[in-house]
């Protein structure tokens, strides 16, 4: 058996047993949990297909095919759907992801010796699946989607240019509008693509390339035109409550936050100066830089300051940062950059495995506990009113009723199940929900309750009869009847 069969092998043992895996632990004690699942489960849950997710336009968002992707499960299910439908389509997903990230990489290095070849892959999976599995075992976003059909559309965009095949460039086109509908920062990346390479490689071009990024640039500009036409009329404000620092200091935040960023600015900032001595032509993986620059700067500038939302502008540049390193590092500045990057991302995935492990379990025992609690008692949800709130922030605290709610409901079996929301303590016997309360100022409110369950931010109490006073202060007492 030759050295490059041996390689060859071990390399797919090795990238078999890592999706074997992770795809394991996708579906492992699939569960609910007390989140954004709930946007998942009050649609495809109860086998509902979802069109048109909105949000409300008065926050700037606009994503109508978030979700949709779990349309599919109502081809194959008639009632409720269990989580692990869900995750199974994550399993899918995660599948193309690895397997559009090999693909990628083998073409880069498709003249590169075999050993180099086959390592360097390696460090490139562990790397994309470091960055972006978190996403794959959580059910509270579609974002996972957009991973796995962007993959697709970096190896079809790739292929195109480089062999002008239309079939690439119409797999690739589908996949990448799907996901335009997903987040609605997400519409830079075909702009940017289709302008830049316009306006630079424009006298390179054949008919197909200028047909080409001509559609990407349509893409992006329909997009454009529908958050235009649809959501900024009634925007109110965007995203600003996202952060509590400058939108500058936001940026530099994020900016440290994604180190792989670090070596993309590095290899743009290099092949500008090259451009500027005249020394270097506008290529495809230069446009792939510019692309993620464009995106990450874009989500900075909306103030996003979640990890998650830059994602999309990392893997953007993963193929970019693979060319331009082998190109000016050669093979063994290659190994170290890649190596390091790998081991860095990479120490993400158990921790990701453990975290997600972890909240399923507890959260599923419980709403167990609490389903098994609430009997024929009545569920409330205790909570003060605040002028000073604005709307949104209410909106934002209610919502942890919506959470325990839907969750619970579903386990229930029950799409009725509600929890009533109440502004003043009126001694009613039943089970109070209060959100992120502190424990003695609640026992003091509730005289004669119990603490049943803490979730952490949930605290449910039980009262089992009505008590005739309630003190509000350690030294006031406000009889029921009075009030």
């Amino acid at each position: 058996m030759n050295k490059e069969l041996i390689v060859k092998r071990l390399f797919w043992i090795i990238i078999l047993v890592l999706v074997c895996v992770c795809s394991y632990f996708i579906m492992h004690n699939a569960a609910w949990l007390l989140g954004d699942d709930c946007q998942s489960i009050i649609y495809t849950g109860w086998d509902k297909p979802i069109f048109g997710f909105f949000v409300d336009p008065s926050l700037g968002r606009f994503f109508p095919l978030d979700y949709t992707i779990y349309d599919i499960l109502c081809l194959f299910y008639d009632g409720r759907i269990p989580p692990s439908a869900h995750y199974f389509m994550h399993v899918l997903g995660f599948i193309l992801f690895v397997g559009s990230f090999i693909a990628i990489s083998f073409y880069i290095l498709k003249d590169a010796k075999y050993w180099y070849k086959y390592t360097i892959t390696l460090f490139v999976i562990v790397l994309a699946v470091g960055r972006s599995y978190a996403l794959f075992v959580e059910c509270w976003t579609g974002i996972w989607t957009i991973f796995a059909f962007l993959a697709l559309f970096l190896l079809c965009h790739v292929k195109f240019i480089n062999t002008k095949k239309w079939i690439w460039a119409i797999v690739g086109l589908l996949g990448l509008n799907y996901i335009l509908y997903y987040y609605e920062t997400m519409f830079v990346i075909p702009l940017s693509l289709g302008v830049c390479a316009l306006a630079f490689s424009y006298k390179r071009m054949d008919k197909n390339d200028k047909i080409y990024n001509g559609l990407l640039v349509a893409s992006g500009l329909i997009f454009l035109l529908l958050y235009a036409v649809l959501v900024l009329p009634k925007v109110e404000h965007f995203y600003s409550h996202h952060i509590d620092v400058s939108p500058l200091m936001n940026a530099a935040k994020m900016f440290y936050a994604q180190k792989i960023m670090w070596v993309a600015l590095v290899f743009l900032l290099y092949r500008i100066y090259l451009f500027v001595k005249k020394r270097a032509e506008f290529n495809l993986y230069d446009n792939l830089l510019l692309a993620s620059c464009a995106y990450c700067c874009g989500a900075a500038f909306l103030g996003l300051n979640y990890v998650l939302y830059y994602i999309p502008g990392v893997l953007v540049a993963i193929p970019a940062i693979l060319y331009f390193s082998n190109e000016y590092l050669k093979n063994t500045g290659t190994i170290i950059l890649f190596a390091c990057l790998a081991i860095f991302y990479g120490r993400l995935i158990p921790k990701a495995i453990a975290n997600n492990q972890k909240n399923r379990v507890s959260t599923y025992n419980n709403i167990q506990l609490f389903i098994e609690e609430i009997g024929d008692n009545n569920v409330y949800f205790y909570e003060v009113e605040n002028p000073e709130l604005e709307e949104w922030e209410l909106d934002v605290r209610s919502i942890h009723r919506f959470y325990l709610e839907t969750v619970t409901g579903w386990y229930m079996n029950d799409k009725g199940f509600s929890i009533e929301r109440k502004i003043v303590f009126n001694g009613e016997p039943g089970l109070w929900q209060v959100v992120k309360a502190d424990q003695e100022s609640f026992v003091r409110l509730f005289p004669s309750a119990e603490e049943l369950v803490d979730f952490g931010e949930y605290k449910v109490y039980r009262v089992s009869h009505e008590p005739s006073h309630i003190i509000l202060e350690d030294t006031t007492t406000v009889s029921l009847k009075e009030r």
